[in-house]
């Protein structure tokens, strides 16, 4: 560690087992050539705990990250703290009342894993109108959840089959909606925090106490089967120049306009006397369609 010759200023944290919180204490001054263990009778006085209670002590090195602490070796030379300038922040627990359940990292972990999440329905999934609408669902979950425990909440919430919900990505940097939504095998293999872009310096500050969004739609087919079929987008105009969308999904051939009109009927769309449609297709080629029947 980098300690200069002087004294340093720790911050005091006490974690009560009982309580399942943190309570601030105060500061101290630790000598560079002192160690936290020479000082323990002040920071027991500090937290109001009795006379010789044993402690656990960690440091926390910065938002979400704690290390444990090793308290009998001088500041000048221990080797468990990070690299100091003026001051730290020591976090310490009563080492009778801890358990590998309930101690200062365990609450640490699930308070900055811990958010607010709001699912909320994509209004216009690939560019077509909803058919059914769902109000927005809000809940705490983990961070650690992954996407089959998220779509499984939100199909429980909303009492659908789990493999017709599909989950769309955000933007990263911004929390905006994004186009794309995850592939099968970021749906096998994403998390929470995967889906949410909290990787690297981005990172969930509780203290912020900010609600997270993620958005859904209700898919008429099994989700994993989206990428084994065809695409497509169906803009139809009538006389009155009114264009009316019809989005469009299955594994038949493509070929025919019979297919294509089948389709159409099949979905529930009517055709107009006289009608002009485009299709666009998420693939390598474009089919134009024109009936004036």
């Amino acid at each position: 560690m980098l300690c200069f010759t002087g004294d340093l200023m720790f911050f005091l944290k006490y974690y009560d087992v009982d309580l399942q919180q943190t309570i601030f204490c105060g500061h101290i001054m630790i000598s560079c050539d002192s160690s936290v263990s020479e000082h323990l009778p002040e920071i027991l006085k500090r937290a109001h705990l009795p006379a010789g209670t044993n402690l656990n002590f960690y440091e926390e090195v910065c938002v979400g990250r704690f290390n444990p602490l090793c308290v009998n070796e001088r500041l000048s030379e221990n080797r468990t703290l990070g690299e100091l300038i003026d001051s730290a922040i020591l976090v310490f627990e009563r080492s009778d009342k801890s358990d590998p359940m309930n101690n200062a990292l365990s609450y640490y972990t699930r308070l900055f894993s811990t958010i607010s999440v709001e699912a909320v329905q994509k209004p216009d999934p690939f560019g077509t109108r909803l058919l059914e609408r769902f109000a927005s669902l809000e809940s705490e979950m983990s961070l650690n959840w992954s996407v089959a425990e998220l779509t499984q909440w939100i199909a429980g919430e909303i009492n659908l089959a789990v493999d017709r919900i599909l989950l769309w990505k955000m933007r990263p940097y911004s929390n905006k909606l994004s186009d794309e939504y995850l592939n099968e095998e970021e749906m096998l293999t994403y998390s929470l925090k995967d889906l949410l872009g909290l990787r690297g310096s981005r990172h969930h500050d509780p203290r912020i106490r900010k609600r997270y969004r993620i958005f859904y739609t209700v898919m008429p087919f099994p989700v994993l089967d989206l990428q084994r079929r065809y695409i497509m987008q169906l803009h139809c105009m009538d006389e009155n120049m009114q264009i009316s969308k019809v989005f469009i999904s299955d594994r038949i051939e493509w070929s025919t306009i019979v297919s294509l009109t089948r389709l159409v009927i099949y979905g529930g769309f009517r055709l107009c006397a006289s009608i002009c449609a485009y299709v666009c297709l998420c693939g390598d080629f474009d089919l134009g369609i024109i009936d004036d029947s």
